[in-house]
């Protein structure tokens, strides 16, 4: 979405959506990790949305740099080369004129320290 002012309907039946998800994997006993996964991806929807509400920030980059820290995390260090992804989409968002390099950076480091570093503390 091009203008900010449109993102509350979508981050509020995103949020439901992730509620509803998180309680079907409860109820059907899903393994802890995927379970943290749908913790953090609530999480991150929430600080990014509290944001949004006074300035624009790239939910793709928070994306990918929150799966990124999941990926180490997850398998090892050696994923850390997955943060050459995460560069490759901050930099296609500021292409497409749909973010400014400050909004890109945020949203890379918002996913990174919320999401990665909430999925460390969970898992």
């Amino acid at each position: 979405m091009r203008n900010r002012e449109g993102c509350l309907i979508p981050f509020l039946v995103l949020i439901v959506l992730s509620l509803l998800g998180l309680g079907l994997l409860v109820v059907l006993s899903a393994p802890w990790p995927v379970i943290a996964l749908d913790v953090i991806m609530l999480a991150t929807l929430f600080v990014a949305g509290a944001i949004t509400t006074g300035w624009k920030v790239s939910m793709h980059a928070a994306v990918c740099g929150g799966a990124a820290i999941v990926l180490v995390v997850t398998y090892g260090p050696l994923w850390w080369l997955s943060l050459l992804l995460v560069s490759a989409v901050a930099w296609s968002r500021v292409r497409i004129n749909d973010h400014t390099t400050a909004q890109v950076a945020v949203g890379s480091v918002l996913g990174a320290v919320v999401g990665g570093g909430l999925f460390a503390i969970l898992v």
